[in-house]
């Protein structure tokens, strides 16, 4: 059998069966020979209906045990089961469009002096009003510090010093490595297609409430590079962090103005939800 090009591993939990056969199902769907490419589910005590599904649609399954979150470690083992030339970490609630591994295989076998490949998001969010907002929020990531690889050789992510960290399961792990991958001198590249994140089992509240956790797990990637590597600390993961960048210069650098601009209305929204996230972070941490 022809070794696969790329390795798409998944890592499952308990919650995902709620919503893992979206991205297999369009995996399934693609018109790409399913040769090219192999799926690993990476599983972290989801139960028998992670298993039935993966039998259901062919994927592997490797088991992590431990109590979760353990994603940094599912990925890593995945990433080391894995045949491919590339591995495509994917989230367990990311549909593919049916073209995406055609073009995308196409794309990486012609630029092989690229190692990690940014990919664009699309977001499919409860209510009209919250899916706009996420959306033109989500278009500014592009060219920014915001964006993170989620495509890459599997030669140079073996060669990272921590692969995806385990202490940032709950935390930014994807910025992490991506930090990583750019002290090995990685070339990076963005991939012509968009996937699809579902969040439509989310409604505001939760969506507030998930990225607050997300923030605590950042005040330990903050410390890490802080220590670590200063230099990457006061390029990258500050500007990250830095509520004026990332509220106001994200949005007009490198031309982006003119999409501001002609959507003035969605940025207020996305103004007004940021600021209601922080009191409720705010609200957290006095709690604590």
């Amino acid at each position: 059998m022809k070794k696969p090009i790329i390795s798409i591993i998944i890592p499952t939990y308990y919650q995902s069966k709620e919503t893992l056969e979206v991205p297999l199902k369009s995996i399934a769907n693609q018109k790409c020979p399913k040769e090219y490419y192999e799926v690993i589910i990476a599983d972290n005590k989801g139960g028998e209906s992670i298993k039935f599904l993966a039998k259901q649609y062919g994927a592997k399954i490797i088991e992590v045990d431990g109590r979760p979150p353990q994603v940094c470690r599912q990925v890593n083992l995945g990433a080391r089961k894995a045949k491919g030339d590339y591995i495509f970490v994917l989230d367990h609630d990311i549909e593919l469009s049916p073209n995406f591994l055609e073009k995308t295989i196409r794309l990486i076998e012609h630029q092989k002096n690229i190692d990690a490949w940014y990919i664009p998001y699309k977001i499919i969010a409860r209510g009209s009003l919250l899916n706009k907002v996420r959306n033109f929020e989500e278009y500014f990531y592009k060219d920014s510090v915001i964006a993170a690889a989620r495509i890459i050789k599997k030669s140079i992510f073996l060669r990272t010093l921590n692969q995806y960290d385990s202490i940032l399961s709950s935390g930014p792990a994807d910025w992490d490595l991506t930090n990583q991958l750019k002290i090995l001198g990685a070339k990076f590249s963005y991939i012509d297609d968009y996937v699809y994140h579902h969040e439509e089992q989310l409604n505001l509240i939760n969506f507030i409430s998930k990225k607050t956790i997300y923030a605590e797990g950042g005040e330990i990637y903050k410390k890490k590079w802080r220590d670590k590597n200063p230099d990457i600390f006061n390029k990258i993961v500050k500007k990250q962090y830095d509520p004026i960048y990332r509220l106001f210069w994200l949005f007009i650098e490198n031309g982006k103005w003119r999409k501001l601009i002609s959507n003035l209305h969605l940025y207020f929204l996305f103004l007004a939800i940021k600021l209601t996230m922080s009191v409720v972070y705010l609200y957290d941490l006095r709690r604590k």
